[in-house]
């Protein structure tokens, strides 16, 4: 067995062996939700600051407005994914971003009197914010539905906001 083997070995018994000890409490289901409604108040905020940065692109000749506005309407589908799991969990789903919102819009807010660029940088770290939370979520017992959302859907759309943001920048780089 060569080095690599044995260190995959390792972690697959490592991975393993977390997962025959994890001890959930009894209150779980409603744990799973607060979680779930967390992502949700995160992909509001998502929403809520994609709409600033389209209305401070609005007067930019040849702005990315139908690319921010198209992630702006999968954050959306995402909130209404979201809002359907915390519901079949048997919770109340998050109407609103509430203080996650609100930091997000001053940020986005400081950020854009600094350039569009900046306000561009902040909806990245918030993708890669929401990718974490996505990876995390997949750490809780889901049923086979919220497993395929989740991992199927929900995190791969943040890879590509991310992915596409990045593109932005490279793109708004290159015309600088």
């Amino acid at each position: 067995m060569d080095q690599m083997e044995a260190e995959f070995l390792n972690r697959a018994e490592i991975d393993a062996f977390r997962a025959s000890t994890r001890v959930l409490p009894p209150e779980y289901p409603e744990m799973k939700a607060r979680y779930a409604n967390k992502i949700l108040r995160g992909e509001l905020a998502a929403v809520e600051a994609y709409n600033q940065v389209i209305e401070s692109f609005f007067s930019e000749p040849g702005a990315p407005i139908a690319t921010l506005r198209q992630l702006r309407d999968e954050h959306q589908s995402s909130c209404e994914s979201l809002r359907r799991l915390v519901e079949n969990i048997g919770e109340e789903p998050a109407e609103e971003s509430g203080t996650w919102g609100a930091t997000v819009a001053a940020l986005v807010n400081v950020r854009s009197l600094f350039g569009k660029d900046q306000a561009l940088r902040v909806l990245k770290t918030g993708e890669e914010h929401g990718l974490k939370q996505y990876r995390e979520m997949l750490e809780y017992e889901l049923n086979d539905r919220e497993r395929i959302i989740i991992r199927d859907v929900l995190l791969p759309r943040q890879v590509r906001h991310i992915a596409q943001l990045e593109a932005l920048l490279a793109e708004r780089e290159l015309h600088s």
